[in-house]
């Protein structure tokens, strides 16, 4: 029980991970890196 609530956790954040990254990559495309 315990490993399957693990791996939804894990799968949640990478998905959100993600989705943060998208938004940054977007935000680098209008202001690049200093």
């Amino acid at each position: 029980m315990y490993g399957a609530d693990s791996t939804v956790t894990i799968n949640n954040q990478e998905e959100m991970e993600n989705a943060y990254s998208s938004c940054r990559n977007e935000e680098n495309e209008d202001r690049p890196d200093e």
